[in-house]
C-alpha cells in the first residue's frame, strides 16, 4: 500500500513559504548593500576630508608635499 507523505496542498504552501524566504532573503541582501554603499561613501569624505587637513598642515609648517602615488 503506498504511502502518501504530502498531498499537493502541502507542497504547494511549502513552495509559497520557500518563496517568501527567498523574497526576504533578497530584501535583506539589497539592504545590506545599500548599507555598505552609504558606509563608503562616508568612509571616501572622511579620508579626502583627513588628506585635505593633512596638506594644509604641511604647507603651513613649510614641509615639501609628499607625491601621493
Amino acid at each position: 500500500m503506498p504511502v502518501r507523505l504530502l498531498g499537493w496542498d502541502a507542497w504547494v504552501a511549502f513552495a509559497g513559504a520557500s518563496l517568501y524566504l527567498l523574497w526576504e532573503l533578497v530584501r535583506v541582501s539589497d539592504a545590506l548593500a545599500e548599507l555598505a554603499d552609504m558606509w563608503n561613501e562616508q568612509y571616501q569624505e572622511q579620508n579626502s576630508d583627513r588628506d585635505e587637513y593633512l596638506r594644509k598642515r604641511r604647507e603651513r609648517r613649510g614641509k615639501p608635499q609628499r607625491e601621493e602615488l
